[in-house]
């Protein structure tokens, strides 16, 4: 009989995942929302950047004529802080040769 104890007792020890396994699968997944939310915040401001007219040496065409002129001459269309130049939204201006 204590054969069968230990072959039924033995079995159920198998059965089901083990409490190590579910430690690990729960940090994997924190970790990973972690770096999700650290990544795509991250991205999101590098691409304000990179579309700044700021960082292209630029400045903001002026908002009453909507023109470049200047040293500034080339018109180029930003994704940011350029706004308020109407009609053309984020109408930025920049110097020739860059």
């Amino acid at each position: 009989m204590d054969s069968k104890a230990a072959s039924k007792m033995t079995r159920k020890k198998s059965q089901g995942l083990s409490i190590n396994t579910i430690v690990i699968a729960a940090l994997a997944l924190a970790v990973l929302v972690v770096l999700i939310i650290i990544f795509t915040r991250g991205i999101g401001k590098t691409s304000e950047n990179l579309g700044s007219c700021v960082t292209k040496g630029g400045v903001c065409a002026d908002t009453l004529s909507n023109k470049c002129s200047g040293d500034y001459p080339i018109p180029i269309i930003v994704s940011g802080d350029c706004g308020n130049t109407k009609p053309t939204k984020n109408l930025c201006c920049i110097k020739q040769g860059q």
